[in-house]
């Protein structure tokens, strides 16, 4: 905490240096005298025309640019259609008065020409809801990517974990040129692009493929950045080559070439390191490959089978060496044809050990019970995505798009565990080897034909989508299980072989009529088959004979039609639909070998849904939904294989279970001033769950558990979360603060006992940026979160978590050619059941000086936790245990790195 503390009276007393500070301000009219509203205000450098302090004009056209430090600028005012205004502005003591007056803006006329400004630069133009920044304005380095050059545009803000927010919406797609890139994937383009390579980045609210092409608006908006890339970018090759060596054998190499043409482009990227680095982001990293490598504190709260974070620092498990390369191709050789390929391939090599302690309830006793996990794992994954789309007139398109995986692991694991209860000693020991060796073959196809009418907005959309999935897995393993109490011994020594095919495919139609302006009708059908099959064959390993009993053959069959009928209204802004649909499922399985089967079932729904959203340009925007949801059962929750590879947690399947049924409500306000740069966002959602599934169980007096899900009692759970930012001129920062109420509650049987688990849940945060993102930027942020469980069988169980998370980023760039970065973090965790509380300070910094004055050769100098003191925790609670995970990470290194920028037309 200390860290924090000094790091936050570094940041503070930089800022209040004692310095004459000036609020520049005035009004802008057109020539007709009519107060100018969102006109772009900027003090620029005369030196090199950067930006350094912004604003925006009222309603009555008045502005002020506060807190400006004595200085001279460029006054600048723009506005689309307007010439732009430019003067000198000299702020001193006895200098300018920094009260412009009125300022008169003529279309596309030049006025105030005290200065000429050649190579205009107009830092951010504002055209309705579009924002367009020109990136030359703000000073970026050689070695900082697009997501460094986000970081320094007003509006825009970026977190840790790289989440871009745009005029306080998160951005869900960032194109470039106004074309995807790698899929679409935002941090993948952020992280990677060059941040000298960008001309313009302009941010909109972007609708629907579908919307834009057939001119029905859907009301579906997704916040999206493009890139526009400078001439010389757009034609040729350039790119970057970093290499790196440090302490304990660290290392790191990494790439990115990009090559660009009127026709096309094609970028590759590598990644190659023992850092615990992911090769692009976490979130593709994740999609691609499932592992969870990392470093930190994760805390998880389970109720049911469900997981509710309640903090994230990055995922936790052990340490990692991994490689990674992409290749992404766009074409476009006509304004008819477009085609996307991109292709990953991804390794990792997995090294773990962690050690777990848990707390475990049956009725009145109490078990605690230790486990250590030692694993080596290696995945290998290639992944390719292909899409096509055809445009062969004005009327007609026509889409394909598919994706294929192929992954294969090994992994060799061991464990030990032993449970004791206080007055009776040890109860159970359990120990386990066993070698995994795993293929899968994932692949989907889609494709999707779209008629225009002549009548506008009448039009016909056919879809198709089909995927297979193709798993085959062995497992060895030899175990030994104890019950000292009871004076039995058991061993396993067998061989398990399983394959595991998926099929599944949907067809539907749609056709909108448009039955007066602004209002629409549309009908649409949809038929869908799945089909899972679980074929498993379990050998004794000494001998090779069949285990008959634990070797079923299971599959599932599933037919699905659906109809409905929507009503949209949509004008302008303003969009409201109402949707009445019938859905039948007819569901049944099998199991060969065993004899257990399920006989069709039948279910049938009338369901319905709506939806309203609306921006008013005072108020801000409002979006309602209200739906239903079906879950139906899974094959493994109807008929489960029997596995005895654990025998103390024993798993059945329920042929009864029928779905759980979901009524869900979500609301939210959002408002935006670009005036003030202020925002507020409010939400709210809740679900009740009707029939809702559960895991019940019933453990013995050895505390051996057996587990099956079961439709109990209804449940229910409801959240408000709301944020809202504001400047603050007397320190020059933005200021956030937000908070979370959440309150969710299931009944769970346990051994013939109802169990009530209610969770509370309460989050207040905080965080302080500056106002400009130049030569000294940072961030401060502060998160204090408290969740309340309680247990109606075991009250000495309830308990609260309190977790406290802060963090700093500070970025110092004193010259041109040096650049200081640190990161700090602080994770503060406490829970009642749990010993002492937990404390995670993190400590990184590096150092970059360009060597070359051009900038295109820098040399790097990173430290990672310099304070030595990283670990990785996992804590979870779940209807009767609670348990702490300790696992091995990455601590302390020290790495140089050396990086080459190139460019070639």
């Amino acid at each position: 905490m200390r860290i924090i503390t000094s790091l936050f009276m570094v940041v503070i007393g930089h800022l209040l240096i004692a310095q004459s500070r000036f609020d520049v301000r005035g009004t802008v009219l057109d020539t007709a005298g009519t107060p100018m509203e969102m006109v772009s205000l900027a003090l620029l450098d005369p030196n090199d025309s950067t930006l350094l302090h912004f604003g925006l004009t009222d309603q009555s056209g008045k502005f002020i640019i506060e807190d400006v430090p004595q200085g001279t600028y460029i006054f600048q005012s723009s506005f689309i259609g307007y010439g732009t205004l430019h003067r000198f502005l000299n702020l001193r003591p006895n200098g300018d008065s920094p009260d412009l007056g009125t300022l008169l803006m003529a279309p596309q006329m030049n006025m105030l020409s005290e200065v000429v400004v050649n190579g205009q630069r107009i830092p951010v133009i504002i055209n309705k809801d579009t924002v367009e920044y020109d990136a030359s304005a703000f000073q970026v380095r050689a070695d900082e990517t697009v997501e460094d050059l986000l970081r320094k545009l007003p509006g825009i803000e970026v977190d840790v974990n790289g989440v871009i927010t745009a005029q306080g919406q998160e951005v869900k797609k960032v194109l470039v040129d106004g074309k995807e890139f790698f899929g679409g994937n935002t941090q993948l383009v952020t992280k990677n692009l060059p941040a000298d390579a960008v001309k313009n980045v302009k941010v909109y609210d972007r609708k629907s493929e579908n919307a834009m092409y057939t001119g029905v608006d859907d009301g579906k908006r997704e916040k999206t950045m493009d890139l526009e890339l400078k001439e010389d970018r757009k034609k040729g090759v350039f790119g970057d080559v970093e290499g790196g060596v440090g302490t304990d054998e660290h290392f790191k190499a990494k790439a990115g070439i990009h090559g660009f043409s009127d026709k096309g482009r094609i970028s590759l990227l590598a990644n190659v390191n023992d850092l615990n680095e992911f090769g692009f982001d976490w979130g593709d990293y994740q999609s691609m490959i499932g592992a969870q490598p990392g470093r930190g504190m994760m805390i998880t709260w389970n109720s049911n089978s469900s997981t509710l974070p309640m903090s994230f620092m990055g995922p936790n498990s052990g340490e990692f060496l991994s490689g990674t390369g992409g290749l992404n191709v766009n074409l476009f050789p006509s304004k008819k044809h477009t085609l996307n390929f991109n292709y990953f391939l991804t390794y990792t090599d997995l090294d773990q050990r962690s050690n777990t302690q848990a707390q475990e309830f049956n009725n009145d006793q109490v078990a605690n019970s230790t486990e250590n996990f030692v694993q080596n794992e290696i995945r290998r994954r290639h992944q390719g995505y292909l899409s096509y789309r055809w445009d062969p007139d004005s009327a007609n398109r026509v889409e394909i798009a598919g994706n294929i995986s192929l992954e294969d692991r090994s992994n060799d694991q061991y464990n030990f565990s032993q449970k004791t209860v206080d007055d009776q000693g040890v109860i159970q020991l359990y120990q386990r080897d066993m070698t995994t060796d795993y293929s899968g073959l994932r692949w989907n196809l889609n494709g999707q034909y779209l008629h225009r009418f002549s009548k506008k907005g009448r039009n016909l959309n056919l879809s198709f989508i089909s995927s297979q999935q193709d798993i085959e897995q062995e497992d060895i393993y030899d175990s030994q299980f104890a019950l000292p109490l009871a004076g039995t011994v058991d061993s396993l020594d067998q061989i398990r072989n399983e394959l595991i095919p998926v099929n599944e495919w949907t067809t539907g139609i749609s056709y909108t009529e448009p039955l007066a302006q602004n209002h629409f009708l549309t009908f649409s059908a949809d038929l869908a088959q799945y089909h899972e099959l679980n074929d498993r064959r379990v050998n004794q390993a000494s001998s090779g004979i069949l285990l008959d009993s634990l070797s079923p053959r299971v599959d599932m069959d599933r037919q699905t039609q659906k109809g409905s009928i929507q009503y949209q209204y949509t004008k302008g802004e303003d969009n409201f639909s109402a949707t009445v649909y019938y859905v039948g499922y007819t569901q049944s399985a099998n199991s060969e070998r065993v004899g257990i089967s399920v006989d069709e079932k039948r279910w049938n729904y009338i369901l319905g849904g709506l939806s309203w959203q609306r921006e008013y340009t005072n108020f801000g925007r409002i979006y309602l939904y209200a739906g239903t949801n079906v879950n139906l059962p899974s094959l493994s929750q109807w008929i489960v294989n029997p596995d005895v590879s654990n025998p103390v947690s024993i798993r059945l399947g329920n042929p009864q279970l029928d779905p759980a049924l979901s009524y869900d409500l979500y609301a939210n306000w959002y408002k935006y001033d670009g005036f003030t740069k202020t925002y507020l966002s409010v939400s709210m959602d809740a679900s009740y769950t009707q029939d809702n599934v559960v895991q019940g169980q019933f453990i013995d007096s050895n505390f051996r558990r057996v587990i099956q899900p079961v439709n109990f009692k209804d449940a229910w759970d409801a959240s408000v979360n709301a944020r809202y930012r504001f400047p603050v001129k007397k320190i020059g920062m933005f200021v956030g603060v937000g908070g979370r109420l959440g309150y969710n509650q299931a009944f769970v049987p346990i051994t013939g006992q109802e169990n009530l688990q209610q969770n509370t849940s309460s989050r207040i945060g905080w965080s302080l940026r500056n106002y400009k993102q130049g030569k000294f930027d940072f961030d401060i942020e502060g998160d204090y979160t408290w969740t309340f469980a309680q247990y109606s069988l075991q009250p000495s169980l309830n308990q609260t978590y309190f977790q406290q998370d802060y963090g700093a980023r500070v970025n110092w760039r004193p010259n041109a050619r040096w650049t200081l970065r640190t990161r700090v973090s602080y994770l503060i965790q406490s829970a009642t059941t749990f010993a002492d509380a937990t404390a995670v300070p993190l400590w990184n910094a590096s150092v970059t000086y360009s060597v070359l004055e051009n900038n295109n050769l820098l040399f790097r100098v990173e430290a990672f936790d310099l304070l030595q003191q990283n670990t990785g925790y996992t804590r979870t609670s779940e209807a009767n245990y609670i348990q702490q995970v300790q696992t091995n990470t990455i601590t302390r290194y020290f790495l140089g790195s050396i990086i080459w920028k190139f460019r070639r037309q």
